[in-house]
């Protein structure tokens, strides 16, 4: 396959999702959903590293 060939097929996929990115819901769904992941992941591994351990005074 020649370069101007995978340029042009690069070409027509952005275009297809140009529908997409101009939609301002859709830019906000993504913007929520990472900003949810990364604050879930930070809060899972934070309280993963902070987690106190029971002392078993039976031990």
């Amino acid at each position: 396959m020649s370069r101007s060939k995978g340029n042009r097929a690069t070409a027509s996929k952005l275009a297809d999702y140009a529908e997409l990115v101009s939609n301002n819901f859709t830019q906000s769904m993504v913007m929520f959903a990472s900003v949810f992941v990364i604050g879930l992941l930070f809060s899972v591994v934070s309280a993963w590293a902070l987690r106190t351990r029971k002392n078993n005074p039976n031990t």
